[in-house]
């Protein structure tokens, strides 16, 4: 080869070098706002459900989940008296003897999952006044704990870093259990692991194929993420938020909840009468 077309071979290269360069660059920087967009969406999507959510749910429990709960247990016990009213004018429809054993045997069967409801509502009651109870952080330390997180989920997010080590997947489940519980201390740990570090993509495809398909991931993911938390936005506990802040909403629902009690409770009562004369 000559060095006049080695010379023009270089100019060439140089001047394909030029035209992609700034393309490069300017598909590096939407790619690095785009990542940085869909941190903060990924973190504000955990601090809506790990913290937002379980203090509405908390408070919400604590202002009105005894009488939601007693609303429900005599729903029940209503629900138990009528079943029994209808096993026994069954019997004696038939002109069976009327064994209230039998009959108790039977309801404890068909209302065992009413009970396993109660429970669960008790197991929610109480992990709402342990919650209340736990130590808060201080404001300097729950500005620091949010801090800090933001850059774990920055740097170990499986959607900002789908083909890191299980190691590093089980590193960031252990970073959200942490925040959960505001654990700080475990929270500086993980962030002192992982800060400062830079991804290596391996793949062997050039700088700019690899950007593209980054940004097209990266887009994908901010929907997918909009969706989650507009979808924890449209369920409890979360739409319990406005009847919380608001004082008019909060009386109208304690009032409508009195109500429905009053009203099963003398449903209740009247169905207990019902048993009591189908017995003499």
């Amino acid at each position: 080869m000559s060095d006049e077309t080695d010379i023009k071979n270089r100019e060439n290269t140089t001047e394909n070098n030029v035209i992609l360069f700034p393309d490069y660059e300017k598909l590096k920087k939407e790619v690095e706002r785009l990542k940085t967009e869909l941190s903060m969406r990924l973190y504000e999507y955990d601090e809506l459900r790990l913290v937002v959510c379980k203090n509405i749910e908390a408070e919400y429990l604590r202002e009105l989940g005894g009488l939601e709960y007693q609303i429900f247990e005599t729903e029940c016990i209503v629900r138990r008296l009528m079943r029994k009213v209808d096993l026994i004018q069954a019997r004696i429809n038939r002109q069976e003897p009327v064994n209230a054993t039998e009959i108790e045997a039977v309801l404890e069967e068909e209302f065992l999952v009413y009970q396993q409801q109660l429970d669960e509502m008790i197991g929610k009651i109480n992990k709402a006044i342990e919650y209340g109870d736990k130590k808060r952080l201080s404001d300097a330390d729950d500005r620091e704990i949010k801090k800090l997180y933001r850059s774990i989920v920055k740097a170990l997010h499986p959607d900002l870093h789908p083909n890191q080590s299980q190691e590093r997947m089980e590193l960031f489940h252990n970073a959200v259990r942490a925040y959960e519980h505001g654990d700080l201390a475990m929270i500086r740990l993980i962030h002192s692991i992982v800060s400062g570090r830079q991804d290596v993509d391996a793949e062997n495809k050039d700088p700019m194929t690899l950007l593209r398909e980054e940004k097209v991931r990266i887009e994908k993911s901010l929907e997918t993420i909009e969706d989650k938390t507009e979808e924890v936005k449209s369920k409890y506990p979360y739409t319990m938020r406005e009847i919380l802040e608001d004082k008019e909403k909060f009386r109208a629902k304690r009032e409508e909840y009195e109500t429905l009690l009053t009203e099963y409770r003398e449903k209740e009562k009247r169905y207990r009468e019902r048993v009591e004369s189908l017995l003499q």
